[in-house]
Parts: structure tokens; C-alpha cells; sequence
């Protein structure tokens, strides 16, 4: 029931574990028949069809230090059963889909994974319900979600032209996840981060990142590479509190370097 063309309207796209990176935009090509008579547990099309959703591997190796890959998806795709799917039961819920990505995704949220479930190589969705997900106001989220928005954003545009990445956007891009793991640290442990004369959210904020929607698509990468070059100079408040954040004790144990 799987197939790499779409023969009529019931095979829908389709993705499993294998497919989901972090971060990463599914990837076209696979089809699922899906006909719910014939399955032996069939979950509801609205599951797949929302208008969006979380995806994470539900199978991964046990020996790897990063434990949950999710991704985001708005394009319906059906997920098989080596993938968890999240959706909001509500759609003003208390958290946002692409806040709780940017957490799910983080180094806090995949140590505490790794200490709560040592002994499994799957990653069933009632022990991903399990991760605290950390207070935040909605200005809070508000930001957490523009950078995942944009780190998305990157990563589907180079999964359409993968000629134009170069080393140098890897680099950019994992600072932007460097940045991004600052704020989910902060969420998490306001009290050390804070005590230690950090405030990230603050600093994002006065950096003032580009709404991507303000920008045409074909201005977008440049903007975004200009911005970085911007921010990872040694001497920008960003850059300066990033470092620091990394001789934090807890963030040490964390990242497996204490």
C-alpha cells in the first residue's frame, strides 16, 4: 500500500520516521493507500489533514545522544506508524505548535528524554507527553516561534534548491539553533540564567529579526545571511551572552561537557 506514484485520490502523500529531520520540510515522492477498512488500526484522516502539525521519529537508535528529530508540516502528508503526530485540541491552545517544536527539538528537552527513558529505542507519544514544556508568555512564544519559522523556512528552501547551500549556511543555520536553545534554556531555567546577568529574549528582541512575511521569497536568504553575520560577531550583545550561557554549570551537564 505504499507506492512512489499517486494513482488516484486516495493515496495520499505520505512520511515515516526516516523521513523526518529536524526541522526539515517532508520530502515528496511516497504515497500511502489509505483505506481505513483495510488497515488493523486506522487513525482519523483529520489527524494527517490539519492544518498543521508536529512530526517525530518514533523509532531511533538508542546509542544517539539526540533522542527526539520533529518537524513541522502543513501540507496533510500521512505519517506511518514509525512517526508520532502532534496536533492542538485546540487551536487557541495554551502553547503553539511551533513553540512547542522549537522545545521539543532542544538540548534541554532531549537530556531530560534521555535520563526519564534510558532503556528504549522508540519514542512513543505518552513519553513524549511527559517533557515538561516550560512556562511562556504568549510574547515569549511569540519569539521562540519566529525563529523556528525561520530556521523552517531556510531549511525548505534549500531542500528546493540544494545547490545554493554552502558551508557557510550550515554554519548560519546552527546558529540560529544555537540561539534558539539560549531561549529554551531560559524558559526552563530563568533563575541561573538570569542570576548569571542573562537575558535572551531581551537581546532577541532588540535584534530585531525579519518577519519573514514582510519579505519577498527571493530577498529572503540574503537578508537572513546579512542578519547573521550581524549577530555572530564576537562583539555583539547576542553572540557575548551565547558564550557565557555555555559556562553555565547546568548548560554544561546538558550538552554533555561538564
Amino acid at each position: 500500500y505504499l507506492g512512489q506514484t499517486r494513482l488516484s485520490k486516495k493515496w495520499k502523500p505520505a512520511a515515516g520516521g526516516k523521513e523526518v529531520g529536524r526541522y526539515q520540510p517532508l520530502p515528496p515522492g511516497l504515497f500511502v493507500y489509505y483505506e481505513p477498512a483495510v488497515l488493523d488500526a486506522p487513525r482519523r484522516p483529520e489527524i494527517f489533514e490539519s492544518r498543521e502539525k508536529l512530526v517525530v521519529q518514533e523509532i531511533r537508535n538508542i546509542t544517539l545522544f539526540r533522542r527526539i528529530i520533529a518537524t513541522y508540516d502543513d501540507n496533510q502528508f500521512y505519517c506511518l506508524q514509525s512517526t508520532n503526530v502532534i496536533n492542538l485540541l485546540e487551536p487557541e491552545g495554551a502553547h503553539r505548535l511551533k513553540f512547542l517544536l522549537g522545545v521539543l527539538n532542544s538540548e534541554a528537552a532531549n537530556f531530560f528524554f534521555r535520563l526519564k527513558f534510558p532503556g528504549n529505542n522508540h519514542i512513543p507519544s505518552n513519553q513524549l507527553s511527559e517533557i515538561p514544556i516550560p512556562k511562556a508568555e504568549p510574547d515569549a512564544q511569540s519569539i521562540v516561534e519566529g525563529l523556528v519559522t525561520l530556521i523552517l523556512s531556510i531549511n525548505r528552501h534549500f531542500a528546493d534548491h540544494p545547490a545554493a547551500q554552502t558551508p557557510h549556511d550550515t554554519a548560519m543555520l546552527a546558529y540560529w539553533e544555537r540561539i534558539l536553545n539560549g531561549l529554551v534554556y531560559e524558559l526552563y531555567f530563568p533563575e541561573e540564567v538570569h542570576g548569571a546577568g542573562l537575558g535572551l529574549f531581551d537581546l532577541v528582541a532588540a535584534a530585531e529579526l525579519p518577519d519573514l512575511n514582510t519579505i519577498p521569497e527571493a530577498q529572503r536568504l540574503r537578508r537572513l545571511r546579512e542578519q547573521y553575520e550581524t549577530l555572530q560577531a564576537p562583539d555583539h550583545p547576542l553572540r557575548q551572552a551565547l558564550d557565557k550561557l555555555q559556562t553555565l554549570e547546568t548548560v554544561k551537564i546538558i550538552e554533555g561537557k561538564g
